[in-house]
């Protein structure tokens, strides 16, 4: 089940696209999906989701970088040159309606 897609650094052009083509998604999926172009805004909403710690710098967090986790990968593990794996904590303080 998914709880929230949010799309970041998305172009001006998606935007708009996005506000036509939700008209043709289930309502329900279509509001657990979020796209931001606006840098302010996009960090806000992610902070919400993810503790700032997790988050990547590269999106507003405290976290590493994306390539500063790339380039300790490679130097931990030169073994696995060309993969990459990461994981993130994710907040949730929400009351789940369990009504179908």
């Amino acid at each position: 089940t998914l709880h929230c897609l949010v799309i970041v650094n998305a172009p001006g052009f998606f935007s708009f696209a996005w506000k036509l083509i939700k008209k043709f998604i289930d309502p329900r999926t279509a509001s657990k999906i979020e796209v931001y172009s606006s840098e302010k805004v996009q960090t806000k909403r992610l902070l919400e989701l993810i503790d700032g710690e997790q988050l990547s710098s590269d999106y507003g967090g405290t976290g590493p970088s994306q390539h500063e986790l790339l380039q300790r990968q490679a130097r931990t593990t030169p073994e696995s040159r060309g993969s990459f794996s990461a994981s993130m904590s994710i907040k949730f303080s929400m009351e789940l309606p369990w009504a179908w």
